[in-house]
């Protein structure tokens, strides 16, 4: 082997190290702060009604440990909110009896034009694995993420947006109604901006799926974007054999009647963060690699 051979080699040998080295000086360990939305729905199908789905939001902080170049463990907090609604038309009956009149008759309440919207917001503790492709564009990969969110509802209301609902009393024996008289509870409510609490299952799980697009903006810092995607198949609401509207104008909202036997959460959007060294972030000076 002549002095030119034995160059190149060195040369390619030195390149090599260069680059293994290069590749040695990026942390495993990041924190992860992103933010996104899109449709964050309350998924439920009422007896009477048209349900329309709704719009939310999400954040989450995340620490991220890299196993290996392709896989990665993560969990952290987060918040989301969900929302839904729904317009109907309808009329409730129940049977009564009027001890007054020793008759019975049948508690009717109408809804007309009517419109509830329900809430939802809640802590989630997401905790899952992540498989990167590398280098799929020039400086930017492909993660892939797949696990399953902790949530721990916080707030969960409804309230009513417009219409009315008329509670009045038919008596067959007489064949007449009696509305407008609040002496026997009989009365006309306008359902405009009215709201309370709904009672839910204090606790619940959703599978949840991500792709994104990581970019490296330096050795210790990455933006990326995508899509991401949950679903809770459990039944988040109280079974309730209870009219929307109970007997005395105890308004019991649509997710506590018996007008839903069961509720799921549902969310697909759009989501983008950044991930940053953990260990330069709270300035640890042991760093870890792979």
């Amino acid at each position: 082997m002549n002095k030119l051979d034995m160059k190149i080699v060195a040369a390619a040998l030195l390149t090599c190290l260069a680059n293994a080295a290069a590749a040695q000086k990026f942390t495993n360990e990041w924190i992860l702060v992103e933010l996104g939305g899109g449709l964050h729905n309350i998924q439920f199908k009422p007896n009477n009604g048209d349900h329309k789905p709704g719009a939310g939001l999400m954040l989450d902080a995340k620490y991220m440990r890299h196993l290996n170049q392709q896989w990665s463990v993560n969990g952290g907090l987060g918040f989301a909110n969900y929302s839904s609604c729904v317009e109907f038309n309808m009329m409730e009956q129940t049977e009564k009896f009027d001890n007054e009149n020793e008759r019975t008759y049948k508690l009717q309440t109408e809804y007309n034009n009517f419109t509830e919207k329900q809430k939802l917001h809640q802590l989630e503790i997401p905790i899952g694995a992540t498989y990167r492709l590398n280098k799929l564009f020039t400086y930017t990969n492909l993660h892939i993420g797949a696990g399953v969110k902790f949530g721990i509802p916080i707030i969960s209301k409804y309230m009513l947006k417009k219409g009315e609902y008329k509670v009045s009393g038919y008596y067959p024996s007489l064949d007449v109604t009696f509305e407008d008289m609040e002496e026997h509870d009989f009365y006309t409510v306008e359902a405009s901006k009215q709201k309370d609490k709904v009672e839910i299952s204090g606790f619940n799980v959703s599978i949840y799926l991500d792709a994104l697009l990581h970019r490296h903006l330096n050795r210790t810092t990455e933006a990326y974007a995508g899509l991401y995607f949950s679903y809770c198949p459990l039944n988040i609401t109280k079974k309730s054999d209870a009219p929307v509207v109970d007997t005395g104008r105890t308004y019991n909202g649509i997710l506590n009647s018996n007008q839903v036997s069961k509720a799921n959460l549902m969310a697909i959007g759009v989501k983008a963060g950044v991930m940053l060294d953990f260990r330069q972030l709270f300035h640890i000076k042991s760093s870890s690699k792979f």
